[in-house]
């Protein structure tokens, strides 16, 4: 994980998950936590050797990959977390996230990794979109939902916004092939807010949760990239029910899957695709596009 300083007061750290930093007057604030104690201990040193104290920690949403180094952090320097109020839970009671993909059932040991449970944060603050002040700064928090319920972007001093997963990179989203999001419609709306925040000039850089720091010409062409993405998934789901008159979410998963050349190898996979494949439908439900029918206890989606 390297560190890259912005200008002045501003940078992040690149890795798996970009983790902003803001500083002044000797005390910092980070923007997520990265996936675990090895993010954490290596954003500690990173402070220590720039004779830093870590003030505050905000989440810009719930996900374990966003929030793995919170717990250590806050054992070693006392910081306060915040993240969106209506995710802060998730963020204290981490198995939330596998439990949730797992039906609200108790999630088995296979579930319950690092990669959707974090190590759980003793004492979280609710925050909305607004002014919050931390650390001697006061910083700016937009609502930017979709991904996930309540997802914040949060701005650095300069218009320099860390988005969270407002929207992958581009080589990011190659990667991956289908994009989680909990509500496509919020997040088709996020991105097209985002889209003319860009093309007003509001922000000088913007930097996603994963990939790297964006000036407004290279995040218009992500966010681009990713509203293409899912509208693109939307309209495979479409054909596949036409094709097929009704169909299994399961079916789709793993016919989305080959469309997009991916080759899921761990259940954590399979229910976040999973889920990402029953956004689209609630999506297409909610539209009046698409119907659930229950058939030889089995439910099928199909077109109306």
């Amino acid at each position: 994980m390297e560190f890259r300083a912005i200008e002045e007061g501003v940078g992040y750290f690149a890795g798996p998950t970009s983790c902003g930093l803001i500083w002044a007057g000797g005390k910092a604030v980070l923007i997520d936590s990265g996936l675990d104690e090895s993010t954490a201990r290596k954003i500690l040193r990173h402070l220590s050797t720039q004779g830093l104290e870590l003030g505050g920690i905000i989440n810009t949403h719930f996900h374990a990959d966003h929030v793995g180094g919170n717990a250590f952090l806050v054992a070693r320097t006392g910081a306060p977390v915040f993240a969106p109020v209506e995710e802060a839970e998730f963020v204290r009671r981490p198995i939330l996230e596998p439990a949730s993909l797992y039906g609200l059932a108790h999630p088995p040991a296979p579930l319950r990794n690092k990669f959707l449970m974090a190590t759980p944060t003793p004492e979280v603050r609710g925050v909305t979109a607004g002014q919050l002040a931390v650390a001697g700064m006061t910083l700016r928090l937009l609502d930017i939902p979709g991904h996930s319920p309540a997802q914040l972007g949060v701005v650095a001093p300069g218009e320099i916004l860390f988005c969270g997963d407002l929207f992958f990179g581009v080589q990011v989203l190659g990667k991956h092939g289908v994009p989680y999001n909990y509500d496509v419609g919020r997040h088709l709306a996020s991105l097209e807010e985002a889209a003319g925040w860009v093309e007003q000039g509001r922000f000088r850089l913007v930097v996603p949760g994963h990939g790297t720091a964006c000036t407004p010409a290279e995040a218009t062409a992500a966010v681009a990239a990713n509203r293409r993405r899912v509208e693109e998934l939307l309209d495979y789901a479409r054909r596949a029910l036409r094709e097929e008159g009704s169909l299994p979410a399961a079916d789709l998963v793993a016919r989305s899957c080959a469309h997009y050349g991916r080759q899921l190898s761990t259940p954590g996979e399979v229910l976040l695709m999973r889920a990402a494949v029953h956004a689209c439908l609630s999506y297409l439900v909610d539209r009046g596009e698409v119907r659930e029918v229950v058939t030889d206890n089995r439910l099928l989606w199909s077109t109306v």
